[in-house]
């Protein structure tokens, strides 16, 4: 089998639940292509293994496909498609041609259309779950959803399954220690970025042929049309929701830079965003964020795009599409992304510099107490790009990040020292100076303030 990357905990989960000697009800949910199928596969590439998939069509063809899933497992055609008409019966005489003692899983896959279909299958699960398969170690049942509202929804407590499930695994992007993995042949630079495009998403990633320039990959990638991830920003936003004009114009907006709620309304030109953005926050696209300070005040949050690629998407395709398919995969770099490339990597490259000073924080430092780590922002007037705080021995770290060449350290680090004097420091911390650059500095800095460059960050976030 191919090399499986950063799933060690939710294989070590699955194999415990299938090992504890009773029934085994799992969930398995997250947004596409973050490697829920493959994680199911590698699980079950040793055991005897009903795979059904749902798609979007009826319900007898969803039925006779499980049936043919089936029979490709035993070996046999145990049974004929077309012979049984509903879940309940499809499930009993599968199940009844099934007379070993060696184990079986039953997977439902994509597992909302299965159920858009055909309403009365996950009644039907329930069924055999609490009459028959509970107290049984014969049956496993392994349910995924790529739609996170449809398992919020599943979980919830008038969902037939609340309170059943005995797994349940909301499987979550690879940490940039683990996605740099599938990279080993590219820079440190180039690393970061497709990080910083991709986010942990194995399957995005794999758009990055290890033989190609990374600028090429880039271009056949994501701005063919041919490429497989030229729709994907549309494709996963159809996933979960619906009134897409609303949403589109929420994350077009939130792509360039994060907002408060009043500039999103005046930029929709609407009366209300809450309800979009509280389902946005839901599926986890969108964040609320709020200045790392001493009583920071409400007004001054704001709402970012949390997913990096739907960020990029956004960001450079979403409003180019036409311009895109009229110049082509390379003019369209050429005009529309190289412009504005270091820009859109200078606020990738903030955000990686605050989740690296937080893991510093706990792995290297032991921090005890509640530890923060954010930006800070006055208005417009004030923009700190890394605070961090500790409480319990009341430090603030205070950080700049150089995503382009500096032409000289010192002036940057007078720049930081210029915005800590604006810094609500309360009474009772003190304060540290950090400053993250992407390029080595080449001579050393005579400073107590931190200079962390992206090298040393990438050796260190494992």
């Amino acid at each position: 089998m191919s090399k499986f990357i950063g799933r060690t905990e939710q294989m070590r989960l699955l194999l415990n639940a299938w090992k504890a000697g009773d029934g085994m009800l799992a969930l398995l949910y997250g947004r596409r292509r973050i490697g829920k199928t493959e994680l199911i596969r590698q699980f079950v590439h040793d055991k005897k293994t009903v795979f059904f998939t749902g798609k979007e069509t009826k319900s007898q063809i969803l039925i006779d496909d499980f049936i043919a899933q089936a029979n490709l497992c035993f070996g046999r055609e145990a049974v004929k498609p077309g012979e049984v008409t509903g879940w309940k019966a499809a499930i009993r005489i599968v199940l009844s041609h099934w007379s070993t003692d060696e184990r079986l899983i039953l997977v439902f896959d994509e597992l909302q259309w299965a159920a858009a279909a055909s309403p009365e299958l996950i009644g039907t699960l329930q069924e055999f779950w609490d009459h028959e398969w509970k107290e049984s170690p014969k049956i496993g049942v392994i349910l995924c959803t790529s739609s996170v509202a449809y398992a919020l929804k599943l979980l919830g407590s008038q969902s037939p399954l609340f309170g059943r499930t005995t797994l349940t695994i909301e499987l979550k992007e690879l940490p940039m220690s683990a996605a740099v993995e599938m990279h080993p042949h590219y820079s440190n630079s180039d690393q970061a970025q497709i990080y910083f495009i991709c986010g942990g998403v194995p399957l995005y990633h794999l758009a990055f042929v290890h033989r190609r320039p990374f600028r090429e990959n880039l271009t056949e990638a994501f701005l063919s049309p041919a490429g497989p991830l030229y729709r994907e920003g549309e494709m996963l936003m159809r996933a979960e929701f619906q009134e897409m004009p609303s949403y589109f114009a929420i994350l077009t907006a939130l792509a360039e830079k994060p907002r408060r709620n009043k500039d999103i309304l005046e930029l929709m030109e609407a009366k209300d965003a809450h309800y979009y953005l509280d389902r946005l926050i839901r599926v986890g696209y969108v964040e609320r964020i709020m200045p790392i300070a001493h009583r920071a005040p409400r007004t001054e949050a704001r709402y970012a795009i949390r997913d990096p690629f739907l960020r990029w998407w956004f960001f450079f395709l979403f409003n180019n599409l036409s311009a895109i398919e009229l110049l082509g995969p390379k003019e369209s770099f050429s005009q529309i992304v190289a412009p504005q490339l270091d820009h859109f990597f200078s606020s990738c490259f903030e955000a990686f510099c605050r989740n690296w000073l937080l893991r510093h924080y706990i792995v290297h430092d032991r921090a005890k107490g509640e530890v923060l780590v954010g930006q800070y922002w006055r208005h417009e007037k004030v923009q700190i790009d890394v605070v961090g705080c500790r409480t319990q021995d009341r430090w603030i770290d205070l950080g700049e990040c150089k995503w382009g060449k500096v032409k000289s350290i010192p002036a940057v680090i007078q720049e930081l020292k210029r915005k800590a004097q604006n810094y609500p420091l309360h009474q009772d911390y003190s304060m540290g100076l950090r400053v993250f650059l992407h390029h080595s500095p080449l001579n050393p800095i005579a400073s107590n303030v931190r200079i962390h460059t992206l090298e040393e960050m990438l050796d260190t976030n494992g």
